[in-house]
């Protein structure tokens, strides 16, 4: 499966949606208005299929447009610059299993 195809199916549209809900569409980084889910374990092409990771709402965030951005931005496939909330002071390990 590609990304496209994972992003446009409706698995990802529903886990997305209850992600959003569940965090009250508040940004997890800043507490603005979230619009996008991001994944706290980076998808690979060796993971995409693997819903434990892709699915695993433990393994995804609701951010806004700007705090998604700069999470991404120059993302190598490690989760190194995703591990700390700046607003929460949350850490995440994304070595650990789900």
């Amino acid at each position: 499966m590609t990304r496209q195809q994972f992003y446009h199916s409706k698995l990802w549209r529903q886990a997305r949606e209850q992600r959003l809900r569940k965090d009250m569409y508040s940004c997890h980084d800043c507490g603005g208005t979230a619009s996008e889910v991001h994944h706290i374990k980076p998808l690979t092409e060796d993971n995409i299929e693997d819903y434990t990771i892709s699915l695993n709402e433990r393994n995804l965030m609701s951010l806004c447009k700007e705090c998604h951005s700069k999470r991404t931005a120059g993302n190598t496939g490690t989760c190194q610059q995703d591990m700390y909330s700046t607003r929460t002071g949350r850490q995440y390990q994304c070595d650990t299993p789900l």
